[in-house]
């Protein structure tokens, strides 16, 4: 390579690592992507570099599939480069995407590699980072009480490691894991150390994280002063960020807190937002939960028939989600007027204590 493209490799990719750790995701992505084409053919280390970062703006962005594509490539690399560390970053990206699509069980796997890695070569803060992805695929298939003890021994090796950042993502996570399982104080305690740890890192994606965790923990607490607040904080910092995926569920948290006091049409503009978000990231997930949103909406307003109609499409999509399904049916069973008590039971076996009543309108964790 000649000096002068050196040179200008070394720009770009100064470039895009100023704007990533800025959280600008997107003007990073198409640095990396300039600085990949720029790599020339033997430069492994900064076109495994580039791959890996591309992956982690993409991933931010909602677009998993091709944030897939970079982190299998970055793999391929460093086995040629026979960098270990690289391989466990790659493949914990690789299990991220893979939850981002909602192939969660296919994700553990990788993260479970990568763990292995880190503990080889003594990493607590890279073991922290593959658990707390771990965690929240567990979380999402309804193992609560299987995630949480992934979520806190990721606290643990967090703190072993004296990593600020580490400690304030298993705080977040530790603390939607915590409002999932219906223990609310519990909840907003973790999310707001997590905020305050993020804060003093300068951490723009985690402050957002953690305001949006501090909000939907105040909305379960009946605060709603409190968390229309702190929703306004998140949404603020999402939208410069550009992350999609976090922010829809900002929107939905939000119109959960509108449908609650009774604002109804607000709360319909809000899970219709939330919905058209998840479905442009393909977040089946959120899309179930914008969707149950929406057709309680409607049954608080008297439109029972509409109503049941979209709770009934949002079971069907929810069969492979334990917990949604379950709020599915909920939903479905309070609107037809059934009886709720077995459902009930299902949530306890499930490690959960929401829900705490049986009526509309429901407070979804």
């Amino acid at each position: 390579m000649q000096e002068s493209e050196a040179l200008d490799l070394k720009e770009v990719l100064g470039k895009a690592e100023e704007l990533r750790e800025g959280c600008r995701f997107s003007e990073a992505l198409s640095f990396f992507l300039k600085a990949l084409s720029l790599c020339p053919d033997d430069d492994l280390p900064d076109s495994l570099f580039c791959h890996l970062r591309a992956g982690d703006c993409l991933r931010m962005l909602g677009r998993f599939p091709e944030a897939l594509s970079h982190y299998e490539r970055a793999e391929e690399i460093s086995l040629k480069l026979e960098s270990d560390w690289d391989r466990a970053d790659a493949l914990v990206g690789k299990g991220l995407s893979l939850r981002g699509m909602g192939r969660y069980g296919e994700a553990l796997p990788y993260f479970d590699e990568a763990r292995s890695i880190y503990m080889t070569y003594g990493d607590p803060a890279g073991e922290s980072y593959a658990l707390w992805a771990a965690g929240g695929s567990l979380r999402a298939m309804g193992e609560l009480e299987r995630a949480q003890k992934f979520l806190e021994e990721a606290l643990s090796l967090a703190e072993e490691a004296d990593d600020p950042s580490a400690r304030g993502y298993a705080l977040c996570a530790l603390g939607g894991l915590l409002r999932v399982r219906g223990r609310y104080e519990e909840s907003l305690e973790k999310y707001s150390r997590a905020n305050e740890v993020l804060s003093k890192e300068g951490d723009t994606f985690g402050v957002a994280y953690s305001f949006c965790g501090i909000a939907n923990a105040n909305r379960t607490l009946e605060n709603y002063d409190l968390a229309f607040k702190y929703y306004e904080e998140a949404t603020e910092r999402y939208r410069k960020i550009g992350d999609k995926p976090s922010y829809a569920y900002t929107v939905w948290g939000r119109g959960t807190a509108h449908k609650m006091v009774g604002e109804l049409e607000r709360a319909e503009e809000d899970f219709s937002e939330a919905e058209a978000l998840f479905r442009e990231v393909e977040d089946l997930r959120g899309t179930v939960y914008a969707r149950l949103g929406l057709g309680e909406v409607a049954i608080l307003r008297g439109e029972r028939e509409s109503g049941v109609r979209l709770l009934r499409e949002a079971l069907e999509s929810a069969r492979k989600l334990p917990l949604e399904r379950l709020h599915a049916e909920l939903l479905l069973s309070l609107a037809e007027g059934g009886r709720a008590e077995a459902l009930v039971e299902e949530y306890r076996r499930m490690g959960t204590e929401f829900p705490q009543r049986l009526e509309l309108p429901l407070n979804i964790p």
